[in-house]
């Protein structure tokens, strides 16, 4: 490849790189056994019985990128993973507006 086709693809892809997501997990209750992200379930509210277990929060680089009715889809994998590190079967998003962050609470349910 010429040096010029390189730069192409690289500038070509630095957006799909910048819509990347990262994130941090505030432990704020007592953390579990790991489990596999599979197993954790995304609530839009609050189950009448849980354990709070901590605090995730998502980024990406793009807000534009929770924008739509998919808002949800591009971040789940990442919470439910982030969830399943502390041991939380249960992720409840509390925060999903048109901002770059989305929060969660990793949460236990018996």
């Amino acid at each position: 490849m010429t040096r010029g086709l390189l730069r192409i693809i690289a500038i070509l892809a630095l957006p799909v790189l910048g819509g990347c997501a990262t994130g941090d997990t505030f432990i704020t209750g007592v953390a579990r056994a790991p489990i596999h992200p599979d197993d954790v379930l995304l609530y839009h509210s609050l189950p009448a019985r849980y354990e709070e277990i901590g605090i995730i929060t998502d980024r990406s680089f793009w807000p534009w990128a929770w924008v739509g009715p998919s808002r949800i889809a591009p971040i789940s994998g990442e919470l439910r993973a982030k969830a399943a590190e502390v041991g939380a079967n249960g992720v409840f998003v509390r925060n999903l507006g048109a901002s770059s962050v989305v929060e969660g609470v990793a949460i236990y349910v018996p």
